[in-house]
């Protein structure tokens, strides 16, 4: 998916409008509306930035399909929860969302994957 794609479906999924999202990210609307019509390929990294913050969601999601990937799954799945959709998507979760699918990819035992995530949880509540 390309990025004019993935910034639309983003915006129209989390219902702004160009302005609203420009209002919010701080971002020419004009610049917007470019990037979505395809005018614009390669913003610069400080846009992309913005327009991510505003959106809540990593950068990455912008330039690595795994990102996409994760938003492709939480928008099928119609059991999923809001909580559980959001924590696939959220900025802040990202990298671990993208490790979790690494160690599924290599088929790393869930038990290893595990106490990985006991170590980071005891280090970062240290």
């Amino acid at each position: 998916m390309e990025l004019k794609d993935k910034l639309h479906n983003l915006r129209m999924r989390r219902g702004y409008s160009m302005e609203k999202l420009a209002e919010i990210a701080k971002v020419a609307l004009n610049t917007i509306g470019q990037i979505e019509r395809g005018e614009r390929k390669n913003p610069g990294i400080t846009t992309i930035e913005k327009l991510a913050d505003a959106l809540s969601v990593s950068p990455l999601y912008f330039f690595r399909d795994s990102a996409r990937t994760f938003f492709d799954i939480a928008e099928v799945n119609d059991a999923m929860t809001d909580e559980l959709r959001q924590l696939l998507i959220d900025k802040k979760t990202m990298p671990y969302m993208i490790l979790a699918k690494r160690a599924y990819d290599e088929r790393i035992p869930s038990n290893i994957v595990e106490e990985l995530l006991n170590t980071i949880t005891k280090v970062r509540n240290s």
